[in-house]
């Protein structure tokens, strides 16, 4: 999707991912998460320490919107638990 202004969603990246090793996925949720998009980790060094995969950038620009809801404050919410600012 394209065309988006910044007044009307704010437009992002997701860096600093550190993936979890397979036998450690549980480490990516909840409130103290270690890994994935909420994780604690954000360098490559801490990444490999952990044994996980580290990707300085995924998916690139993007904005969140949720087109199921019914107002375009719930549309384009900002605050639905997303850490835009991991790794920043």
């Amino acid at each position: 999707m394209t065309g988006i202004p910044l007044s009307i969603a704010p437009w992002h990246k997701h860096v600093n991912l550190c993936l979890p090793p397979s036998d450690r996925k549980s480490e990516a949720l909840g409130p103290h998460a270690k890994f994935g998009l909420e994780g604690s980790i954000a360098t490559r060094e801490e990444c490999d320490t952990n044994g996980g995969t580290f990707r300085p950038l995924i998916f690139n620009w993007m904005v969140h919107l949720y087109p199921l809801e019914k107002t375009e404050a719930e549309i384009w919410a900002v605050d639905r638990g997303h850490n835009h600012n991991h790794g920043n």
